[in-house]
This record gives structure tokens, sequence and C-alpha cells, in this order.
């Protein structure tokens, strides 16, 4: 039991360590990827989205005649597919055009093109190139984009001081959850300003307000583990880690399994930690799967055994109270046969005692488990 207890301290503290390494890396790779969304939420898109035969012949009219928002938006219909054969190196071209012709959004998405290699070859100096155009032309998008390549130098020497600079342009003046959520890593590790655990707050709690999944995570981390300046609260971290869990978020699901094997925040419940663990593991998530399918199977381990020595104290006193009621009954002390007392009943009373017993012994070692 003690070693169970202390391998799953020890995941616990290296899971946080590994988020406070990653922590800028982490909202890099979940949300570049697929940045035309964004784009295309601007322009009433998703790719669920149909246009009309009319419209896209006036769509392309307006791409014959050089109308770059046509173009623009004929690049998002081909980078989706959407009523049109999806090409990727045609949406490109689209964007390049319109960005030629100053259109800020189908800048900083040919920027993109490049970051991602979509529809061009990967080349990460011109993405920077496009994303600091992009800033000139005051697209929000391009500049925490820029900021993530400065941050992790791609394309570029990296530069915190400048990365901070445009996250917050990009989080405080235009909202968006991503920069929010790159200057609140920033703050809470000190890269580029000075640590501010209240400001790393701040800007987790409104990304998180937008369902930025890895801000609701860092956001409940902090409650979890304490900062300067932000108490300990088990309860409001399992509460937003369970918000996280919505968006099937590996680490938030391992957490909470964390908090149910140990009772932080709730009461100990062992069964339910392993549906957590094993709901972490199924995701296959770098971070946290190997460990939680390790966790799952360890204390599953661990409550068989438990149950196996349940049953034999149960068996022992069961055994005991046959015996003390026999020996009375034949020195002549026992009570009445059918009177609600004698052996019947001193079973029960020891079946009774046993299972208490080992409950209590089962709340220590649970117990043990905690810092």
């Amino acid at each position: 039991m003690r070693i169970l207890a202390a391998r799953l301290r020890l995941i616990f503290w290296v899971l946080f360590l590994c988020c406070c390494w990653h922590a800028c890396e982490s909202y890099q790779k979940s949300k570049i990827g697929n940045l035309e969304i964004d784009f295309g939420a601007k322009e009433g898109l998703d790719d669920s989205s149909m246009v009309s035969q009319n419209t896209l012949q006036k769509i392309l009219k307006g791409v014959e005649n050089g109308n770059k928002e046509n173009i623009y938006f004929y690049g998002l219909l081909k980078l989706y597919g959407i009523s049109v054969t999806r090409e990727p190196t045609v949406a490109a071209e689209h964007f390049l055009r319109a960005s030629n012709l100053g259109h800020m959004e189908a800048t900083t998405a040919y920027g993109v093109s490049l970051a991602t290699g979509t529809g061009v070859p990967l080349d990460e100096v011109a993405a920077v190139r496009f994303f600091r155009k992009g800033t000139q032309l005051k697209d929000p998008n391009a500049y925490w984009l820029l900021g993530t390549h400065l941050l992790e130098g791609k394309g570029a020497k990296p530069s915190y001081a400048e990365a901070a600079v445009l996250f917050r342009k990009a989080a405080e003046d235009a909202n968006i959850p991503q920069a929010q959520h790159a200057l609140a890593t920033m703050y809470e590790y000190g890269r580029g300003v000075e640590t501010n655990f209240q400001l790393a707050a701040k800007f987790y709690k409104r990304a998180a307000e937008q369902n930025h999944v890895e801000s609701i995570y860092y956001l409940a981390l902090m409650y979890a583990y304490g900062r300067e300046g932000i108490a300990q609260d088990y309860t409001h971290a399992r509460a937003l880690f369970e918000s996280a869990t919505r968006f099937n978020h590996a680490p938030s699901i391992y957490y909470i399994g964390v908090f149910k094997a140990f009772g932080y925040g709730c009461k100990v419940d062992y069964h339910q930690a392993i549906n957590w663990f094993e709901r972490a593991a199924a995701l296959d998530d770098y971070r946290v799967s190997p460990d939680a399918a390790r966790s799952a199977k360890e204390l599953r381990e661990f409550v068989e055994q438990a149950h196996r020595r349940n049953e034999e104290v149960l068996n022992q006193l069961t055994g005991q109270a046959e015996r003390h009621s026999d020996s009375a009954h034949e020195e002549g002390m026992g009570l009445a046969v059918g009177d609600g007392s004698g052996a019947p009943g001193m079973q029960g009373r020891g079946r009774a005692h046993g299972r208490e017993g080992f409950e209590e012994k089962e709340e220590e070692e649970a117990y043990d488990m905690g810092f």
C-alpha cells in the first residue's frame, strides 16, 4: 500500500513538472494545425458548410476580377472542400494572391500554410515573414502566431520579451484565447516577463471562459498545488478538472483519478479512481496515458488484495464466534435457543465487527496515501 501511495505521489509531481516544462509547447501543438477553422468561423464557415451554386458563381466572378475578399474566401472553400474539391495547394495559392493584394487574414493564412506544410513546402522562416506582415496589417491571429514562433525559436531567433508583447496585444485587444493562454504561461513561469501568479490566473481564467481546455487545466493545476497569492483549493481544482473532462482532456481525466484515489476535495473512491485512470489511459495521450494505465493496474490489484484480506478477516471472526458459542453452550452458559441471541446473534455481531474493523484499517491506509 505504501509503495502504491508513493508511486502515485511521484506520478502526481512528475506530471506537474512535465506540465511546467511543456506549458508553452502544449497550446501551440493543440491549435496551430487547425487555425483555418478560426479563419472560416469569421466567414461563417466550417467543415459542414455548403455554398449554393449561385453564390459560388458570384465568388468565382469576384476571383476573376481580382477581388481580394473573394480570392481569400475561395481559398477557404478549397482548403475545406466546401462545395468544391478540396485542394490545399490551390487554397494556398489563393491565400498568397489575396495577401499580395493586402488582405490581412489571407496573409496570416498563408503563413499558417507555410508553418504547417499545408499546400506548400514547410518553411518556418517564410512563415515568420508572413506573420510579421500580418501584424503590420493588424491581424490579431498574426500576433499570437508570431509570438509562438519567437517563443520556440522557430523560423527566427528566440525572443521571450517580444513574444510576450505580441501575446499581450492579441490577448487584451482581441480577446484571443490562445494568446491569453500563452501569456498566462509566461507569467506563471517567468518567461520574458516577471513571474506574476495573479496575472497568470487572470489570463488562464479569461481563456477558460472561452472553453480553451488547456487554460482550464492549467488554472486547475494552480488551485491544486497552490501558488503565491493563489490559495490551494482542492474543491475548486476538482471542479475545473471535471469541466475539462467534457472535452476528453486526458490530463484532466487523469487528475480526477488522482483526486478520487487520494480524497482531494472529495471522498476516497478507489473504484471511481480506477475508472478515471482507465479512461485517461484509453485516450493515448503521451503526457499521462502510460502513467494512467499503470495507476489503474496497481490500484485495481490493491483493491482486490484488500477485498481478499477483508474476506479472511470475516472468516476468522466468524470462526471465532462459532467456537465461542459452542464453548458457551457446552459449559451451560449459553442463552436459550430462539430468543434472538446466542450463536446466530454472536455470528452477526462478529461479522459486523469484522467489517467495521477492516473499514477502519482501510481508512488508515487511504490516509497514508496523502501528502
